[in-house]
């Protein structure tokens, strides 16, 4: 089994950058137009807590409800992008998954991290079919002093089942915490923190990197990347 971890931590950034095509970049909440073969993945919201940056501030709780929705499927369209729509992993092609990280250094370690972010770069040469099987996601909300919500925490935990090209059956399983702010077509990835299971990597092997522009190196047994900017 090949597995993964990825990490970045960004302080700063640039203007917000939204994914093309399947998605409508002016709305990342929208459902993706998606082929009839493909399930999307919806999450299921178990959890939504707040905090606030202002100790005397109260968190408008519509706001904070819709914020929580609006993350919860935005990561569900990014997610059947990274992991079941076929015409995203048989190639490899993963362009639309970035869209929805900021432009910059998020969106350049997400490249970096293909392999844990997404079904992988190879996986075409060794899945015929991916179906979702289970997703959960918790979403923190940080209000201003408004009581608005302008950044969040989400972690997704996600499995599916797929078919490997001999017949055979493997779990696919993610779990990771993505860290948003509001940009100019919904909420965008900021920073994250991964791990992945399951095969889609190139073959077994395992590789170390930085978010702030380290190389890669590739080894028997697992994948793990990290890093962080200042």
């Amino acid at each position: 089994m090949a597995g993964g971890a990825a990490f970045f931590l960004l302080k700063g950034g640039d203007d917000g950058k939204t994914p093309e095509g399947i998605i409508d970049p002016s709305d990342l909440t929208s459902p993706g137009q998606f082929g009839e073969d493909v399930t999307p993945v919806k999450f299921s919201l178990r959890d939504t807590s707040t905090e606030s940056t202002a100790a005397k501030s109260n968190a408008d709780r519509a706001q904070v409800q819709t914020a929580a929705k609006d993350i919860r499927d935005t990561l569900g369209n990014m997610y059947t992008v990274a992991f079941i729509d076929p015409d995203n992993w048989k190639s490899g092609d993963y362009d639309t998954v970035y869209g929805f990280f900021e432009q910059g250094k998020p969106a350049e370690s997400a490249k970096r991290d293909t392999a844990t972010l997404t079904l992988g770069p190879n996986a075409g040469d060794m899945f015929d079919e991916v179906k979702p099987k289970y997703s959960g996601l918790r979403v923190k909300v940080l209000t201003d002093k408004g009581g608005e919500p302008f950044t969040a925490a989400a972690t997704a935990d996600f499995s599916a089942d797929a078919t490997k090209k001999d017949g055979s059956s493997m779990k696919i399983k993610s779990h990771a915490t993505y860290y948003l702010q509001r940009g100019e077509g919904g909420w965008i990835f900021v920073a994250y923190k991964a791990d992945r299971h399951g095969g889609g990597t190139a073959g077994a092997g395992s590789g170390s990197g930085s978010g702030d522009g380290g190389t890669s190196t590739t080894a028997p047994a697992t994948t793990s990347t990290s890093g962080a900017s200042q």
